[in-house]
């Protein structure tokens, strides 16, 4: 299998986390499905309900990418993941967390929540990215983010369905 393109990944990743088969009904999502059903990292399932599924060897391909994306393009599920934390290097393990505290208006509220290996930077209180700290300051931001937590040689328990 070849490098995958930008849009391949980013179509293989959301193949990967639906639940049901996807049957989109746009003409360039369906030629990069097909694309990805030729390499065998998807597979067009018939029946109901129809729609490509990514097959084994596609969620392999994806969990093996190295690549350091956007923070923004983070998952906000659970996952935990490897990240960069500016100022404080590339080897942390995060995880969104919703409900975790409350903003200005009380409201519950998400934070960045580190999973290891170590300590969280001293500026994260209690181990969460603050907009605003106990002590009025701003947590230091993860910035970018990879799936590759292997690479930190911690083995994560797949998430319970």
């Amino acid at each position: 299998m070849g490098k995958l393109t930008s849009n391949q990944r980013v179509t293989l990743e959301r193949l990967a986390g639906m639940t049901q088969p996807w049957n989109p009904p746009g003409r360039s999502t369906q030629m990069l499905l097909a694309a990805l059903g030729r390499q065998g990292l998807a597979q067009k399932r018939h029946g109901y309900p129809a729609g490509w599924e990514a097959s084994d060897a596609g969620k392999a391909a994806l969990a093996s990418c190295e690549d350091w994306r956007p923070i923004g393009d983070a998952p906000r599920d659970g996952t935990i993941f490897r990240a960069e934390i500016r100022g404080f290097g590339d080897r942390h393990l995060i995880a969104w967390t919703e409900g975790i505290g409350v903003d200005d208006d009380d409201q519950p509220c998400g934070a960045w929540v580190h999973h290891g290996p170590g300590e969280p930077p001293p500026c994260w209180s209690d181990g969460a990215c603050w907009d605003s700290n106990a002590d009025g300051s701003m947590s230091a931001p993860p910035v970018r983010w990879m799936q590759a937590a292997s690479l930190l040689g911690i083995l994560i328990p797949p998430k319970p369905d």
